[in-house]
This record gives C-alpha cells, sequence and structure tokens, in this order.
C-alpha cells in the first residue's frame, strides 16, 4: 500500500495520519551557486525504512546534516503537528581524535615542567 492510498483511507476513517520524512542539508558549495539548502529525500509510513535510509545517507556523507522527522495529520481535529525525531551531523571541526589531545597534554607537561625547574628554581 503506497502512501496515497494511506492517505485517502485516513481521510476516510478520520484516523491519524503518521508519516516520516527525512531532510538533508547540502554542503556549504565552494563557487556560491546558492545550492546549500534543506532537500527532502525520503517520505514514508514506516519509521524503519526513514531511521536506515538517514543512516545510509549520513555513511554516504552526501549531506552535512540529516533530520528525520514525524508528522502526524489529524483530520478529525484539521491539524499538523511534527516532531523531530534523530539528527546526524557531520562536522569535521568537532572530530578531534584522543591521540591530538594526549600529545597536547604532554606538551603541556613539558612545558610546566621546564618553566618550573628552570624559571622559578629553589
Amino acid at each position: 500500500m503506497n502512501l496515497v492510498q494511506i492517505k485517502s483511507q485516513t481521510q476516510s476513517s478520520g484516523e491519524p495520519l503518521i508519516e516520516y520524512l527525512v531532510y538533508g542539508y547540502f554542503f556549504p558549495d565552494e563557487y556560491g551557486d546558492g545550492l546549500h539548502d534543506w532537500e527532502l529525500v525520503l517520505t514514508t509510513s514506516n519509521n524503519h525504512r526513514a531511521l536506515k535510509k538517514a543512516e545510509r545517507l549520513y555513511e554516504q556523507k552526501k549531506y552535512q546534516k540529516i533530520e528525520v522527522k514525524k508528522r502526524v495529520t489529524d483530520p478529525h481535529h484539521n491539524r499538523t503537528t511534527g516532531t523531530t525525531i534523530k539528527i546526524y551531523e557531520t562536522n569535521p571541526e568537532r572530530e578531534i581524535g584522543i591521540v591530538p589531545l594526549i600529545i597536547l597534554g604532554a606538551i603541556c607537561c613539558i612545558f610546566a615542567f621546564l618553566a618550573g625547574h628552570y624559571i622559578w628554581p629553589l
């Protein structure tokens, strides 16, 4: 059963319609042609499928940020509500490994020892 059939069946029965939307945010482009914005990648009624698609897109690093949203349309009350379920974000500035931190700590310890031993001797 596809999404259009589910919508028509839901609207006739008065039950809320639940959709899962996967959005991807493009990497900022270098050339300034304006092609960096949110893109709707997938609309489905299956949350497992939406989460798997988002995870695959994140692993492919096609988008800088990927959001999975749940949209509930209630025809009885004539309203729609949306909730963000999961966010995948690729941010190279935050990805600092443990090795550079250990090296930085060792350098600080060496400078502290040298400053204590040669600059302020007892």
